[in-house]
């Protein structure tokens, strides 16, 4: 009977092939397991990867990497401590267009803290990203959207690179139309930052699977205005007792909407999921009910206590003003 081994067991068998003259049978069996996970498992992945090609070096100091443990598996040594061998094993790597596991460890390689590295890197990525077919594309779009965005490093170009690819608009739109688990909403709006969306957030608005991501196209487009996370900052309530919260610090856009389509947006809103609903009532604290009279009558009395006391604001504000208290 063959045991199956876990990424880690694997790795540290594969490792002490590169450096042994052994057959790589271990290498061959790494690199079959990697080719079968995720993006987001193969970044865990590579740092496993990472860990142990660290932890042989320094039981194996006197004898060190070969040119021929590059050879041998250039994916594996593009995990080495050593920033010398991960940029030769970064050159040794066959750029295969159905290779997805070579595609994200050159992902994650430009984010390198070596400036060498990194930039080897996205010479290959420039050249490989451009065949990708929009299978791939798609499997790509959640670490791209979760994790490349807060690299700091070389995730720029990266992205841009990914950008450039024929397929993204199309590929990036229709996996949030289907899309119907997972943090759609943070996604979403980490793609809001360029303008890629735009044309398609009415029929997101209104089609979408997700209530998620109905629910931030819907807020884009009742408000005119885009808004994405870029960070977080710390606000001190009491110094002295080492009391603060973090806030969020947001950027913003405008996107323009003709009172057409907000409208057919709203009245969608208002007969939509809760959090939906919640939208509709926002806009009419802000507009007043004269935008859309009987809508407004209907949230009055929704069977949702969150959407009721919207309303009753709303009320309050726009209808009996002289009971509005406010300062």
């Amino acid at each position: 009977m063959t045991k199956t081994f876990t990424i880690v067991e694997q790795a540290k068998r594969a490792v002490t092939q590169l450096y042994r003259v052994s057959r790589g049978r271990e290498i061959a069996a790494l690199e079959a397991k990697l080719a079968q996970l995720s993006p987001d498992e193969l970044v865990q992945a590579e740092s496993d990867c990472a860990t142990t090609m660290r932890s042989e070096a320094s039981k194996r100091c006197l004898w060190g990497l070969t040119d021929r443990a590059v050879k041998r598996s250039p994916l594996l040594v593009s995990c080495s401590g050593d920033g010398y061998f991960r940029e030769k094993a970064l050159r040794a790597m066959t750029t295969k267009p159905d290779d997805l596991v070579t595609v994200v460890f050159l992902l994650v390689r430009s984010n390198d803290w070596v400036p060498q590295v990194r930039q080897i890197a996205m010479d290959r990525l420039v050249v490989l990203l451009p065949q990708l077919n929009v299978v791939q594309l798609r499997r790509l779009l959640p670490f791209v959207l979760l994790r490349m965005q807060s690299w700091q490093r070389g995730a720029g170009s990266a992205i841009k690179a990914l950008r450039q690819h024929p397929d993204w608009a199309e590929t990036i739109y229709t996996f949030f139309l289907e899309a119907d688990r997972g943090p759609l909403s943070r996604m979403m709006r980490a793609e809001m930052q360029f303008e890629t969306l735009d044309p398609y957030l009415f029929k997101l608005a209104t089609q979408a699977h997700s209530t998620q991501v109905r629910a931030v196209a819907t807020a884009v487009l009742l408000n005119g205005e885009v808004k994405w996370l870029v960070g977080w900052r710390k606000r001190w309530i009491s110094k002295g007792e080492n009391f603060y919260r973090w806030e969020p610090v947001v950027e913003t856009r405008p996107y323009g909407v003709t009172p057409e389509v907000a409208l057919r947006v709203l009245l969608t809103a208002g007969r939509g999921t809760t959090s939906l609903r919640k939208l509709a009532a926002d806009t009419f604290i802000r507009l007043g009910p004269q935008i859309a009279p009987e809508l407004a009558t209907t949230l009055q009395d929704d069977r949702i206590p969150s959407v009721r006391r919207r309303m009753e604001f709303m009320t309050r504000k726009w209808v009996n003003k002289e009971t509005l208290m406010t300062g």
